[in-house]
């Protein structure tokens, strides 16, 4: 019998996925999203994210920072640059999506202080049992502007409680959403301005008392407000002490939980097949 190890490389191929949202952003072009969120309605969020970053890698003293759906690299690689002003070089800097194309495009336009990875965020602690050699870490595992809100609900739990596991006792998740109080701006001046990203949609159609856009293609994407993050926190199973910060900063809503003991998942690291 041979076993076999999992590689988490960047394959030739797409990863296999049962999610209409997901199959629209795994095959969504990296210039089409780039040039979108360069310009216009979020461009203040992403400079709020990555102040938001700095401030918990210089203040919790942190070394490495693991993105999860990362898109085309822009939060990455604009906090490392950021950091590399004040902080020695020793930060590890991580990111996974499960587009390959925008893999690709990261490694391609990234400035070669951010390792990326093509990878499915739930089998994030596998992946990272795999990829992340031993060593003593302060991690950072972030989900950020909105990116948790395009996965499947049902899969959300999954994904959080793994992004604590990989965090560890001594590290931290930070996760962000777009601000339910902007939803209207946000469909006006972001989504309606830019159809080849989501697919088109008629205004007067939309939930604006839940906050829920609904696109032709089947995109949904649901903007909380400041409560509303907090009990979704609680609903996936964070402790209530564990969840130490949930605000609104501008156009986002920044919440940053602890992070937990992993739990050893050895039998979905190694897939075996038996040769004769």
């Amino acid at each position: 019998m041979v076993v076999e190890r999992l590689e988490w490389s960047s394959p030739p191929y797409e990863l296999e996925v049962d999610d209409h949202e997901q199959r629209i952003w795994q095959k969504l072009a990296p210039s089409a999203y780039e040039s979108s969120i360069t310009h216009g309605f979020f461009v203040s969020l992403y400079g709020d994210t990555v102040w938001y970053i700095r401030r918990l890698v210089e203040d919790l003293e942190l070394n490495m920072v693991l993105e999860v759906g990362c898109g085309t690299g822009q939060v990455l690689e604009g906090s490392s640059s950021l950091l590399k002003q004040t902080q020695p070089n020793d930060i590890e800097w991580l990111g996974i999506d499960i587009n390959p194309k925008f893999v690709k495009h990261c490694k391609t336009n990234g400035l070669g202080g951010v390792q990326y990875f093509v990878a499915d965020a739930t089998l994030l602690l596998a992946w990272s049992q795999i990829i992340l050699p031993p060593k003593e870490r302060r991690s950072l595992v972030v989900c950020v502007n909105n990116t948790l809100s395009i996965m499947r609900e049902e899969i959300r739990p999954t994904v959080v409680h793994q992004m604590r596991q990989v965090a560890g006792q001594d590290g931290f998740v930070f996760l962000s959403y777009y601000n339910g109080e902007k939803f209207r701006q946000g469909l006006v001046e972001y989504y309606a301005k830019n159809p080849q990203l989501c697919g088109t949609f008629k205004l007067e159609a939309q939930d604006f008392h839940g906050r829920n856009l609904r696109t032709s293609t089947g995109y949904t994407s649901h903007w909380p407000f400041e409560h509303e993050v907090e009990s979704m926190l609680r609903c996936y199973g964070i402790p209530v002490q564990d969840i130490l910060e949930v605000k609104v900063v501008g156009r986002g809503i920044f919440a940053v939980v602890r992070g937990t003991r992993a739990v050893d998942q050895g039998a979905n690291i190694y897939s075996a097949s038996a040769k004769l």
